[in-house]
């Protein structure tokens, strides 16, 4: 295609802003939307998936999902290794971009699955990824984030934390209740990209204005920071975070902030 300079495509369908770049490129957390809406089409529910970069420069792809009782296992006619398999096969058969490791994490009332593979064993597994998905085009609404709201979304997935969550003072806010996870913060000067994002939230009789996840390190036990912002003054912004070998009810470290200790924080 002549005209065209550095084989960027920029399309405009349907209100979707479609980046169309030749050759692989890697997994975005917008991607995320795909998958679960075919893991939900499996008949899931509310599977979570989350996609970050480990310590090696891997990018991740997390797969958490609960299984309530043996009913949905008694009709699927597997175990929870069975389930967490289906869901290994659906990250590479339906998947956007390139990724190197897929972690998958399967809950229910009687235990919990825990796996990983990374490419080689996917394909080994399920034979050859569908052709271009690797180089599958990026598809977000082209926003861009304001201080409530995040931007570049799929659905509810977003690539971009908002202006507040992304900002210094929140940076500095996560340093001083993470002192935990002191190491792994230390090199940082801004955050990375989330590994999950959601927009506008209801949880019971509270609205969360955007709730954003961040992982790093092992790709099998990454440590962990959510952070909310809620918005009412007294109760501003809440941040969560813990280190990815702890008991999930263990050493989890929790602060809530106010809009006047949001902003002085330096």
């Amino acid at each position: 295609m002549t005209g065209i300079a550095g084989g960027l495509v920029l399309l405009l369908v349907a209100g979707i802003t479609v980046f169309a770049v030749y050759g692989p490129r890697t997994t975005r957390l917008t991607d995320a939307a795909v998958l679960v809406e075919e893991l939900e089409a499996d008949g899931r529910m509310n599977p979570f998936v989350s996609v970050f970069t480990a310590e090696g420069g891997e990018t991740v792809v997390s797969v958490s999902e609960y299984v309530e009782d043996s009913g949905y296992l008694d009709s699927a006619d597997m175990d929870l290794e069975g389930v967490a398999l289906d869901a290994f096969r659906l990250a590479w058969e339906e998947l956007p971009g390139s990724f190197d490791i897929v972690s998958v994490t399967v809950f229910s009332d009687f235990g919990i699955s825990v796996e990983t593979m990374g490419r080689d064993e996917l394909q080994e597994e399920f034979g050859p990824r569908p052709s271009g998905l690797d180089s599958a085009p990026v598809e977000h609404d082209g926003s861009e984030p304001t201080e409530n709201t995040p931007g570049e979304c799929a659905d509810d997935y977003c690539d971009k934390p908002s202006l507040t969550i992304g900002s210094p003072q929140t940076l500095e806010l996560i340093r001083r209740t993470c002192t935990d996870l002191e190491e792994g913060l230390a090199g940082l000067t801004s955050l990375p990209t989330p590994s999950s994002n959601q927009q506008e939230t209801l949880s019971g009789d509270q609205v969360w204005l955007s709730s954003v996840g961040f992982r790093f390190g092992d790709p099998e036990e990454p440590d962990w920071v959510n952070v909310t912002h809620i918005g009412d003054s007294a109760e501003f912004l809440e941040i969560s975070c813990g280190r990815g070998d702890a008991a999930p009810s263990e050493d989890i470290q929790t602060r809530m902030f106010t809009r006047t200790q949001y902003e002085n924080a330096a």
